[in-house]
């Protein structure tokens, strides 16, 4: 542990100056009231650890907002491939947290089908030309008809068949999305394939290896004093542009949501240095929940990381400063698949389901 990043007395983890972020309370969201605040999961596939979390903000707390980022996972047919979806409902609309969980069910379930049948890439020189040919586009085009077909169901009875204007759906729900792929066995030369799409927006993946971080995506920002939330936001038409890579034993791929990615910018700075020391082995599953949780002044968005590990061992990173003890002989270890949800509050008088009427379930179920 260093200077940069210590406990709070509740428990969480402070990266630099905590400002008033303790003392923010939970308070109930005003629409979509069953929506937990938090998931997390994580697993072990053939050479592949992964983990996953996704929280609702401080900001979110305070505003009686419910979560707006996503993300879900998917194992193909064949046990294969880890199919996975990042997404961060856009702010302004108020059911952008819909958006964001049709984009994670709509481009991972298209590329899921996919690779089902795709056996283990063998020859390292044939991924690029695959993960290329992989059905990118279409993918964002399904997520965001769907979208607007969803949005389409708010208007007024008489007005529901009426074709909806991606730009009037994005008045109501918009997210962006980064969609990705990771094998779960390597190359005949050692190395693990993944590949990623940008498909909408300022998510962001990079790549942990031997504590240092480097991007894979543009950094939001870079070079700039100042954050800017500006982002395109499905549903809309894009070209996307697969970006295909491979893993070295002992690395991770980090694809996160910009509650996450503008703290940390380029990983150089306190946040990066306190993620790599935490992410440098996969942490047990809770642990790792807490580490996206941290405190830090001026960050107060929804948080949401998936991390895959290549080809480490079942050994978990011990919390930075404490001491750790083997369990005795018969206690069960607390690691592997899981899911944690912490429910929102109840509904409020003041909802804009009022104005905006929705039949509407959440949830990123198929």
């Amino acid at each position: 542990m260093t200077d940069a990043w210590q406990r709070h007395p509740g428990g969480r983890w402070i990266v630099g100056d905590p400002g008033r972020q303790p003392d923010v309370e939970a308070r109930p969201a005003q629409i979509a009231p069953t929506r937990p605040d938090t998931t997390v999961d994580g697993a072990r596939l053939g050479h592949l650890t992964y983990r996953a979390v996704s929280l609702r903000g401080l900001g979110h707390w305070a505003e009686r907002k419910p979560r707006q980022d996503a993300y879900l996972l998917r194992v193909t047919a064949n046990g294969q491939w880890l199919v996975g979806c990042v997404a961060d409902g856009v702010s302004q609309p108020p059911y952008s947290h819909m958006a964001a969980d049709i984009a994670c069910r709509e481009i991972t379930r298209f590329i899921a089908h996919a690779l089902a049948d795709q056996p283990a890439i063998t020859d390292a020189e044939a991924w690029p030309k695959l993960a290329g040919e992989l059905p990118w586009e279409q993918a964002v085009e399904e997520a965001s008809a769907a979208m607007i077909a969803k949005a389409a169901t708010g208007l007024p009875p008489g007005e529901q068949h009426t074709p909806l204007e991606a730009g009037k759906a994005r008045a109501t729900m918009a997210t962006t999305a980064v969609g990705f792929v990771v094998a779960a066995s390597p190359t005949a030369d050692g190395q693990l394939p993944f590949a990623l799409v940008v498909a909408a927006g300022d998510s962001s993946a990079l790549v942990l290896s031997q504590g240092q971080w480097h991007p894979v995506t543009a950094v939001k920002n870079a070079g700039s004093d100042m954050a800017s939330n500006a982002v395109l936001a499905l549903p809309r038409a894009v070209e996307v542009a697969p970006q295909a890579g491979f893993l070295r034993p002992g690395e991770a791929l980090a694809v996160i949501t910009d509650g996450i990615g503008d703290p940390m910018g380029t990983g150089a700075g306190e946040v990066g240095q306190f993620l790599a020391a935490h992410w440098s082995r996969p942490p047990d599953l809770f642990a790792f929940a807490g580490h996206a949780a941290f405190y830090r002044r001026g960050f107060a968005d929804d948080r949401t990381a998936a991390v895959m590990w290549y080809g480490a061992d079942n050994q978990q990173t011990p919390e930075a400063g404490e001491l750790t003890e083997p369990p005795e002989s018969g206690d069960p270890m607390t690691s592997g698949d899981g899911a944690l949800e912490a429910a929102a509050g109840g509904p409020s008088d003041e909802s804009p389901e009022a104005a905006f009427p929705w039949p509407g379930e959440e949830g990123t179920g198929d």
